[in-house]
């Protein structure tokens, strides 16, 4: 190495250099200038310093580029690549894709579901799922068909008439319930909107028309009325004010009422003396009534008639019910007597039950239950097995006018000293045709007799 003079700025600088560090003057420059024929073999060596000192840096440039490029490929590869978890959710995707299999009108919960599944991975597993594509295919096909069915409906409404509103709306719901991406493809919305218009247009005529048709008032036209009311409150504000008679239904509605009113008060006054054959007029009345709107019935002065008559109705079905009631229960069986023995020695207590069949089915077994009392009243336990109500079995055949008298007893249903009374709180019959009666309560008061 020697230091050679800048000839530009007379600064020092290192024959190993490129160039000065003041002035920027190359070095082979002062070096060519500097050599003398006994300089060769310096200017040589010089050179080839120059040139490997330059090849040098180009393959430590090269060496350092390719490191940062296989650095690079690792890096991706790790950061690409799934843990188990991950492994196992991208394969869920993938086979919920699968499944959506041939898409049709039906596979929205089957495509929505995957899609879900799909946009809740990571961006990472999304690109391990092989079958994305199909995914999106998916969606697509299937929001063409269903635009294709909305536009299939809108296509066969062809001509609309008034009977066509609820096909009308029906397709509009459907139109509302598409995504955004399903309602562009519908190309023939512009005819649905045409045949809402029309059915516009035909319910606006169809409620003039209903109100038209009312003409003279009487009970008789309520139902035009209320077909008229209808119609018109089935239509938009917007459509209400293209109806150019509603004042025509409002008149013919005042008068229902105060025809209604009348006729009501004159059905009460028909009702007169309240029997069992009452019913129909107090029926009815109680019709009429109810038909009169709310805020008018207070109109209605005889109401209070019409309340007793039903209060008397009522209370005469009751009676009636309860005699044929008592009749049937007659004519089912008789019990004559139930009583109980004196204690015996033990304080053993005997039970009688002395009876008749009074049906015309013959009984085939008879289970009598019954509840020992003391001589206050009260409810009186067995001392043995510390049981009160007794079920007595009693075997027939029992035709009808058959039973047992006095002489037919169950021993020693309970022991208890202090027994003086027993009652008879349910019986349960079972006939030889298989039929079952089963009389308890206050029912067995209509049987002991």
């Amino acid at each position: 190495m020697a230091l050679l003079e800048c000839p530009k700025c007379g600064n020092k600088v290192s024959s190993l250099a490129d160039k000065c560090q003041n002035c920027g003057y190359p070095v082979l420059e002062m070096i060519n200038k500097n050599e003398t024929p006994d300089d060769n073999t310096k200017r040589h060596d010089s050179s080839q310093a120059f040139t490997n000192r330059h090849f040098n840096r180009k393959s430590i440039v090269a060496i350092v580029s390719a490191f940062f490029a296989i650095l690079c490929i690792v890096t991706y590869i790790t950061a690409n690549q799934l843990t188990p978890e991950e492994s196992i959710q991208v394969q869920k995707v993938y086979n919920q894709i699968e499944s959506i299999g041939k898409v049709k009108s039906s596979s929205q919960d089957i495509i929505e579901t995957s899609e879900d599944s799909f946009y809740a991975l990571s961006s990472k597993c999304q690109h391990h799922v092989k079958n994305r594509k199909k995914l999106k295919e998916a969606r697509k096909q299937y929001d063409n068909i269903r635009a294709e069915l909305v536009s299939s409906a809108i296509n066969d409404l062809g001509d609309v008439q008034l009977t066509d509103a609820l096909k009308v709306v029906s397709i509009r719901n459907r139109f509302n319930d598409l995504t955004d991406a399903q309602k562009k493809k519908v190309k023939n919305y512009a005819d649905l909107e045409r045949a809402e218009t029309t059915i516009g247009s035909l319910q606006v005529e169809n409620a003039i028309s209903l109100i038209s048709q009312i003409g003279n008032v009487s009970l008789a036209s309520e139902k035009k009325i209320v077909s008229a009311r209808i119609a018109l409150d089935a239509l938009s504000e917007n459509q209400k004010d293209k109806v150019t008679n509603i004042s025509v239904l409002e008149d013919a509605e005042e008068t229902i009422v105060a025809l209604s009113i009348d006729n009501c008060i004159s059905l009460i006054n028909q009702i007169g003396a309240v029997s069992l054959e009452s019913g129909d007029a107090i029926a009815t009345a109680e019709s009429a009534y109810e038909k009169i709107p709310k805020e008018k019935q207070s109109n209605i002065s005889n109401y209070g008639i019409l309340k007793n008559a039903e209060s008397e109705y009522n209370r005469l079905k009751a009676e009636k019910a309860e005699a044929n009631k008592k009749a049937d229960l007659q004519n089912t069986i008789r019990v004559s007597k139930v009583w109980c023995s004196y204690p015996n020695s033990a304080g053993g207590v005997d039970a009688y039950v002395s009876f008749t069949n009074k049906s015309s089915k013959t009984i085939k077994y008879i289970t009598w239950t019954v509840i020992p009392y003391n001589a206050v009243g009260d409810v009186v336990y067995s001392e043995i097995g510390y049981k009160s109500e007794a079920h007595l079995s009693d075997t027939g055949p029992y035709a009808q006018g058959q039973g047992h008298g006095s002489g037919w007893y169950w021993s020693c249903v309970w022991y208890n000293s202090t027994i003086t009374s027993i009652k008879l709180s349910e019986i349960e019959i079972e006939y030889t045709d298989g039929s079952n009666k089963t009389i308890s309560g206050n029912d067995i008061n209509y049987v002991c007799y």
